[in-house]
């Protein structure tokens, strides 16, 4: 029988943070994941539901300075290597987006491409064409890199508030290069807030699911210049943002402080 997803989250923090070696968590039969997914769990929920929230978390963390430098980078590694472990069990979507180019890039001061590696996996499940750019993209190469490649579209990742002004700054740009509106550009993870506004790209959400099935759905959207709002999903307040919030104000305030 399968624990709560909350209880399941949370061991699996517990887990990636903890274990001494990056790759134990993956060989490690007694880890929550591998429990999991050896109690019939389905491949994508574990990706959606607990992997990606697990990743939202460690790069916050870090960002608050509550986890040193080591243990950040072996929590990035083991969530890596789970992500390809999962990644051939996720089937294919029902949407097709055959053919269709997706330029995954990380948002600019990301301490991390980890979370643009987790939607790229997804993209790709989704049938997308991935171009992965990573981390570390200045503005003058995301443009070049834009203006020879063509992609459809442009998916932006970004876990941080201090992330919104490189991202926007970027699609001032990708307007001003005409690059946008042709192709569909969209912006998916924390730095998606409705308490601190729209980042005005065309497709918005914290979950990557939803930013992968109104780009397959909606190839052709692009945000109306008149428009407040780009075209977003109404997503409610679920695991990612109740759980993750308590794990990172109490439950391993007494751990994280470690080599």
């Amino acid at each position: 029988m399968l624990a709560q997803p909350d209880f399941l989250l949370e061991r699996f923090v517990n887990d990636v943070l903890c274990e001494p070696r990056a790759a134990q968590v993956s060989r490690d039969g007694r880890s929550a994941f591998t429990q999991a997914l050896a109690a019939g769990a389905d491949p994508h929920w574990l990706f959606t539901e607990i992997l990606w929230p697990a990743a939202e978390c460690v790069q916050q963390l870090r960002h608050d300075d509550l986890l040193r430098l080591r243990p950040f980078n072996q929590a990035n590694r083991t969530l890596a290597i789970l992500a390809a472990q999962l990644a051939p069990r996720l089937g294919a979507s029902a949407i097709s987006n055959a053919g269709r180019r997706l330029f995954v890039a990380a948002a600019p001061g990301e301490p991390s491409d980890l979370g643009a590696q987790l939607v790229s996996v997804l993209a790709e499940a989704h049938g997308f064409s991935v171009l992965f750019a990573g981390a570390q993209l200045t503005r003058e190469e995301l443009m070049f890199a834009l203006s020879r490649l063509e992609p459809e579209a442009l998916l932006i990742h970004g876990s941080l508030e201090p992330s919104r002004p490189g991202v926007e700054d970027w699609l001032l740009h990708l307007q001003r290069g005409r690059l946008w509106p042709d192709m569909q550009v969209a912006v998916v993870g924390g730095i998606v807030s409705a308490r601190k506004g729209r980042v005005m790209a065309d497709v918005e959400s914290r979950k990557p699911i939803e930013v992968l099935e109104l780009l397959s759905l909606c190839p052709e959207y692009r945000r109306p210049k008149t428009s407040a709002f780009p075209l977003q999903l109404n997503a409610e307040v679920g695991i990612q943002d109740d759980t993750v919030k308590q794990l990172m104000s109490r439950h391993f305030t007494s751990r994280l402080h470690v080599n």
